[in-house]
């Protein structure tokens, strides 16, 4: 008796199995949309002058130096195009600011000025920045606009020699 019970309780449970009535999942699912960035193909380097001090992590996409009179902000970052790397830089459009384009190999350079108002009075504000088709590497200087005659050599030293190297 013990086998046919066993064999009937086996068929009940493989049929009956099919009948339940299935309730949907109480879990939530959450997903995030994750884009892979390609990471810069280049390393950015300036000369930037031994008095400055940086604020921040030095080998992060963005570090901030200050003198004192000064301030030089190196960052790195992804751009579709250009236009859009210097409006985050400077938040003004191409047509708003004096540019200078040169270009070079493998990348695109880029040299602006603008003015802004800060804490303490006008700031005379200048960079360079590199343009490789993806990426963004940018150097900005800030000064006061009345020390800007006293450290404009230094700026220029500085975006002179800016260099990209293959990664």
């Amino acid at each position: 008796m013990k086998p046919i019970s066993i064999i009937v309780l086996l068929v009940c449970i493989i049929t009956l199995t099919a009948c339940s009535v299935k309730q949907p999942s109480d879990r939530l699912c959450i997903s995030d949309e994750y884009t892979i960035t390609e990471a810069p193909a280049f390393s950015f380097s300036a000369d930037i002058p031994d008095d400055a001090v940086a604020l921040t992590e030095t080998g992060s996409d963005c570090i901030l130096y200050e003198q004192g009179d000064y301030e030089i902000l190196q960052e790195v970052f992804a751009s579709e195009n250009a236009e859009d790397g210097l409006k985050r830089i400077t938040g003004k459009s191409m047509e708003e600011l004096s540019v200078l384009c040169l270009s070079s190999f493998p990348q695109e350079e880029y040299r602006f000025s603008w003015t802004a108002a800060g804490e303490s009075g006008d700031l005379t504000c200048c960079g360079v920045m590199l343009y490789d088709g993806s990426t963004c590497y940018s150097l900005t200087f800030q000064c006061p606009s009345s020390l800007e005659n006293r450290y404009r050599n230094v700026f220029y030293h500085m975006m002179s020699n800016v260099r990209l190297e293959p990664v």
